[in-house]
């Protein structure tokens, strides 16, 4: 039953969405979903936070593996109808992004809860497949958060971060290329990579 409803899903719909909130209303319970949609608002919920929005809106754009790309490192946060937040002050937060950046919030602005403010955290990496890539055991993987100066999303640079993280053998700017990754099983059980 579970599997037929999901598959009618994705019939219906033409993609799952996945941003760390639970889908299945019990497990949205246990962790206290509810409650923090009844304290705090939409922003919480599964649907209606601006996360699943923004992937209901931009999902139908993919149509290959650099579309995905993009859409996986997505913060238009400045621009984005959908990462507005008439409370914040400024009236934005790039938390309310796919790919999120609490970094570039400002340290003096105003949020009514923490998650939408100035602090660590982040979307650090991205990995993506395809069905053609998956066949060979790979995938495309990039390790930074992700940026586009045109839109006003700078470079993260150590540097420039207030906020005291660990961040040992980092270079000061994280801007690193998308690898293809390869994994190669060896004979013994093994998972080793070959790149």
């Amino acid at each position: 039953m579970l599997f037929s409803l999901r598959t009618e899903q994705l019939t219906k719909e033409s993609y799952f969405g996945s941003y760390n909130i639970p889908y299945f209303k019990k497990m949205f319970d246990l962790t206290g979903g509810t409650e923090r949609v009844r304290s705090f608002g939409a922003w919480f919920g599964y649907d209606t936070n601006p996360r699943a929005l923004i992937i209901r809106e931009q999902q139908s754009t993919i149509s290959s593996l650099r579309d995905m790309y993009r859409v996986a490192r997505y913060n238009d946060y400045k621009h984005d109808v959908l990462s507005r937040c008439p409370e914040c002050r400024p009236p934005y937060s790039a938390c309310n992004a796919i790919a999120a950046r609490n970094d570039l919030n400002p340290a003096d602005g105003w949020y009514p809860f923490r998650a939408l403010g100035h602090r660590s955290h982040g979307a650090t990496d991205a990995k993506i497949t395809s069905y053609k890539l998956h066949k060979q055991l790979k995938f495309i993987a990039v390790s930074s958060p992700p940026h586009n100066t045109s839109r006003g999303l700078p470079p993260f640079r150590w540097s420039k971060f207030d906020l005291k993280v660990p961040h040992m053998g980092h270079p000061d700017l994280w801007t690193f290329p998308p690898v293809v990754h390869s994994w190669n099983h060896g004979g013994d059980g093994t998972t080793n990579d070959d790149d």
